[in-house]
């Protein structure tokens, strides 16, 4: 298995210059989208200008969630809605899928079809 440092080496993304870092709006807070736990940002050709953020998965996202050793997987919260899902990401080959919400308020835990994104962009401190 790769580490997250391996999967960095060889993918599409960008890491920000020392210093600048991912701000989160305010309304992501309600969701525990915060400043502290923020690593990035992506985007993809539908929206591009707000994207969504990225955010470390809490111990129990963890076991829920990060099931599959070959994708990385993150919460994202967005402006625009101002909402919050799970996605995985594939970032050697630029894709990446979220959480299918209607399968999983149905008990099954599955993602939707992998896309590709258009930015990623990880924060330095990552």
């Amino acid at each position: 298995m790769k580490t997250f440092t391996e999967f960095l080496s060889e993918s599409a993304y960008e890491i920000r210059d020392e210093g600048r870092t991912t701000q989160v709006e305010s309304g992501g807070i309600k969701f525990g989208c915060t400043d502290k736990n923020v690593i990035g940002w992506f985007s993809n050709k539908y929206n591009q200008a707000f994207g969504w953020t990225l955010h470390t998965l809490t111990l129990d996202e963890k076991k829920e969630f990060d099931i599959n050793n070959k994708y990385v997987t993150y919460r994202t919260y967005s402006e625009k809605t101002d909402t919050t899902s799970i996605a995985q990401f594939d970032i050697q080959k630029g894709k990446y899928a979220f959480l299918d919400n209607e399968k999983y308020e149905n008990g099954i835990l599955k993602f939707e079809r992998m896309t590709k994104y258009k930015t990623l962009i990880f924060d330095k401190k990552i």
